[in-house]
């Protein structure tokens, strides 16, 4: 038993030892690039929210920097935030009823949340404008370090939802688990890299569902998800798994909602018992699903609850976020394309 203890732990710091060279490899190939990425970092508000454009692509680095991360910070104890001990309450909505004023809304419902809003231009991939929870990487209220700054070259693949160039919004909720079993002849991704994919190379519901269906989505560390799309051609679905099968379950009405439950085999216009679900339900159809920023807001706030981190409305036509941080309403940061700074 000791020799294996032995061997695992030569094995694993000979592993660090590689990993370490392929990343001062990467480091030497762009060095420029990393600069003016982690050079545009910049406070915007004091819960923190900051913002960062991202320079250059990441298809290569973003994968040396998510095995960085894993491997060498998640054994510290910056990890114990993968798995709060909250409850689940994230609400999220598609408002498509006016075709020149489509919304978006999401509510992230979770322990504390440092947020960074993050632009990105790949040049094999859209534009794009994504949050991502930097508590997942260590960050607190405090001012990080220029060692933890580093963290922030992994946070293209680890989005929590966005909107790129094209008006398509992907979201993410935790939802029971449900036996999301590994199909051998397709790759593993991690939940939250699946969703850069769809960020970055998909224009309609249609293109994001083919990605999802090309993967194997794996949500360890973290818990089971499932997606709320929708595009500018009025179309939205929610994605999940059922024995790692991709069920899709379309809108039926100019609207859909998607809270911490699985919507499969459930009738989506039924009441549910999910307060926030019925709640968002019974607005937008008496809406029509016609629900301008302000409105999708008020939504937003009315089903936040003691843990909402941030609440973000997708105004899907202007290609634009307004962002509210701990339920403060009477603050709304607006950001918009183009993401050229």
């Amino acid at each position: 038993m000791a020799v294996d203890k032995k061997e695992k732990k030569k094995k694993r710091s000979r592993r660090r030892r590689i990993l370490l060279l392929i990343v001062l490899i990467s480091f030497i190939f762009a060095t420029i690039d990393i600069s003016r990425s982690l050079s545009t970092f910049e406070k915007v508000d004091d819960y923190p929210l900051y913002t960062m454009h991202y320079r250059g692509g990441y298809r290569t680095t973003g994968f040396i920097w998510r095995q960085c991360f894993d491997w060498f910070f998640y054994d510290t104890d910056d990890s114990a935030s993968l798995n709060p001990q909250t409850a689940w309450a994230c609400s999220l909505f598609s408002a498509l009823g006016d075709r020149e004023n489509m919304t978006y809304g999401r509510n992230f419902d979770w322990s504390f949340s440092p947020v960074l809003l993050l632009f990105t231009d790949p040049p094999n991939g859209y534009a794009s404008i994504s949050l991502v929870n930097l508590a997942y990487l260590g960050f607190d209220k405090d001012e990080p370090s220029l060692f933890r700054r580093l963290r922030l070259l992994v946070t293209p693949v680890m989005p929590f939802e966005g909107i790129n160039e094209h008006g398509l919004v992907v979201a993410m909720a935790a939802v029971p688990d449900n036996s999301a079993d590994v199909i051998v002849d397709k790759q593993n991704i991690q939940s939250l890299h699946v969703i850069r994919l769809i960020l970055d190379h998909a224009q309609t519901t249609e293109q994001a569902i083919d990605i999802l269906k090309n993967y194997n989505v794996v949500f360890s560390p973290g818990p089971p998800l499932h997606y709320l799309i929708a595009d500018v051609s009025g179309c939205s679905v929610v994605a999940e798994f059922r024995e790692g099968e991709l069920q899709i379950i379309s809108d039926t009405h100019t609207w859909q909602v998607a809270t911490n439950f699985l919507l499969l085999d459930r009738d989506q216009n039924k009441p549910t018992g999910c307060i926030r679900y019925d709640k968002a339900q019974k607005f937008l159809s008496e809406k029509n699903g016609i629900v301008n920023t302000h409105q999708a807001m008020n939504l937003l706030k009315d089903l936040s609850v003691g843990a909402t981190q941030w609440s973000a409305v997708y105004n899907m036509r202007q290609r634009s976020v307004d962002v509210v941080l701990k339920r403060n309403y009477g603050k709304v940061y607006n950001f918009q394309f183009p993401c050229d700074k």
